[in-house]
């Protein structure tokens, strides 16, 4: 058992892996992917949904939430 800090040479046996470990790893992964996917769609929809002769420049709020969704790729 490697703990709650996922360190893994604290494991009983390096090569073999948990079935705790797998899942712990498995939901960091999907963490990322859905990330990545909220990402896009701040994206897209800071895009698409700029109402008529409002740019970035004209509203902080937008062009703050865009360009943090760019630094969190």
């Amino acid at each position: 058992m490697t703990g709650w800090t996922s360190y893994a040479p604290l494991g009983p046996n390096r090569l073999q892996a948990a079935a705790g470990q797998t899942l712990l790893h498995t939901a960091c992964i999907r963490g990322r992917v859905v990330d990545r996917g909220r990402t896009l769609n701040f994206w897209v929809t800071i895009i698409t949904m700029l109402a008529p002769g409002l740019t970035f420049w004209r509203c902080a709020a937008v062009w703050a939430n865009f360009n943090t969704s760019i630094c969190r790729v």
